[in-house]
């Protein structure tokens, strides 16, 4: 990509003034929503070939489904299960560890592979809600009761993955789900109370690092995508029915023509 700049330097300095933008063709996005609403289905519309990273083993039916339309797909399976009924903690702990690390070491060499594979164009995490405990798994042992401090390495890592999909010429697909979202307890209460919202489980520094954010939900038994967070256009856009498929979606966040994401 190149961006062509004046030759009117400021003195002492390296920087130029910005004269032209191109149109980027490649976008990093989530692509949110509750349980069977579509999100595989979805995010298998991109344009292909894709490469698949199953971390849950939730989208088969779709893979099946996306296959059978002639949809050409590379597959890998990062599905991770911890094991129950060891002795204490600690032995939990390593062992969980152990058997994580190897899984979160092939799903990350995979994931950078295929950001360079001339013959991809689509990568598809599904999801990275789960991609979120593996990676603490594979840290940790465990998901809870680990101090804030110990997270640095794993957000740079994290953060590091995402910005070298940005720096790709691929369109790589977050698929993240949701859960309500509960207030906290108030005094003499054990528990909160729903506070009628949705959250995003994963990684929550992903919503800053992401080109967009989608949420996919179901009206009247119609699918729609609506736009809810971008650095781009398209924000608060509604798409419904038939025109919730990536390349119509990609095209409203970059306000272009859904044929330049085919």
């Amino acid at each position: 990509m190149t961006v062509r700049v004046s030759h009117n330097k400021s003195a002492g300095t390296s920087m130029a003034d910005l004269l032209d933008v191109p149109q980027e063709t490649r976008l990093t996005i989530i692509l949110e929503a509750l349980e069977k609403i579509g999100k595989t289905t979805t995010a298998l519309t991109a344009a292909d070939p894709i490469a698949y990273f199953d971390l849950a083993h939730g989208g088969r039916g779709a893979l099946r489904r996306a296959r059978a339309k002639g949809k050409r797909i590379i597959y890998g399976d990062y599905y991770y299960e911890p094991p129950l009924g060891l002795a204490n903690e600690a032995s939990i702990f390593r062992k969980v560890a152990e058997e994580a690390r190897p899984i979160w070491k092939r799903f990350r060499l995979d994931y950078m592979a295929q950001l360079k594979n001339p013959k991809v164009r689509t990568l598809v995490i599904d999801d990275a809600s789960i991609e979120w405990k593996l990676k603490r798994y594979a840290a940790f042992g465990r998901l809870q009761k680990i101090l804030p401090v110990m997270y640095a390495p794993v957000n740079a890592e994290l953060m590091g993955m995402v910005l070298a999909a940005q720096r790709s010429d691929k369109n790589v697909i977050y698929i993240h789900r949701l859960e309500p979202e509960w207030s906290k307890p108030v005094k003499g209460e054990s528990v909160g109370s729903p506070t009628g919202r949705l959250i995003r489980q994963g990684w929550k520094e992903m919503g800053y690092e992401a080109d967009a954010a989608v949420r996919l939900e179901k009206d009247d038994g119609e699918r729609t995508a609506t736009i809810t967070n971008t650095r781009y256009v398209g924000e608060d856009e509604v798409l419904t029915g038939k025109q919730v498929r990536m390349s119509r979606i990609f095209a409203t966040i970059m306000g272009n023509s859904p044929k330049d994401w085919l």
